[in-house]
């Protein structure tokens, strides 16, 4: 292949790629976003549930301490379904994070080995002072490659230990519960 062909090539290359890794990018926030709205749409509506339960129970109480008591219960299980909630959106802000990071790390591995690639060949066919010339652009992307992949080991740990951190924190929080909402409305029904 001659040089005057290289160029082109390459670049169609880059720009299947970019636009591969684009799409994949698009994908994963797609996916992030529906998980999302889907945990929000829940929350809301067992929240609704809690409320109506309590309204409910609170219209058909004649008794102030038992409404009190009812009122403080259903705080605490609402703060707990809040919790619970907070706890799925940080686990699945975390996953999303680390799908990120991994397609970003190849696509900039992809990238190092087309360019890498692409001097490979024009080395080939040119001639000496310019392999020279080549050889040292090479040698500094090289070079520059592996201050990445340094830094990018550096934070990664980083990354690594706060995803740690907030599992951990995620992992204390209770599960969400509908039982909340079904008791309410079971006992309700129960004074009727």
């Amino acid at each position: 292949m001659h040089n005057d062909d290289l160029f082109p090539v390459a670049l169609k290359a880059s720009l299947d790629s970019q636009i591969g890794f684009y799409k994949t990018l698009h994908e994963t926030s797609l996916d992030y976003l529906e998980e999302m709205l889907a945990l929000g749409s829940h929350s809301a509506r067992t929240g609704w549930n809690e409320q109506a339960a309590l309204g409910q129970r609170l219209l058909s109480s004649l008794d102030p301490k038992e409404t009190f008591a009812w009122t403080g219960s259903h705080l605490q299980e609402h703060t707990e379904n809040l919790l619970a909630a907070y706890g799925q959106a940080l686990s699945l802000t975390c996953r999303t994070q680390g799908k990120m990071r991994s397609e970003l790390e190849a696509r900039i591995e992809d990238t190092q080995r087309e360019i890498l690639e692409l001097l490979d060949k024009l080395a080939s066919s040119a001639p000496s002072p310019s392999r020279h010339a080549l050889s040292l652009l090479k040698s500094a992307i090289d070079s520059a490659g592996n201050s990445y992949d340094q830094l990018n080991r550096s934070s990664r740990q980083v990354s690594d230990l706060v995803d740690v951190q907030m599992a951990t924190v995620a992992s204390r929080l209770p599960p969400p519960s509908d039982k909340g909402a079904a008791r309410h409305v079971a006992q309700a029904t129960r004074k009727k």
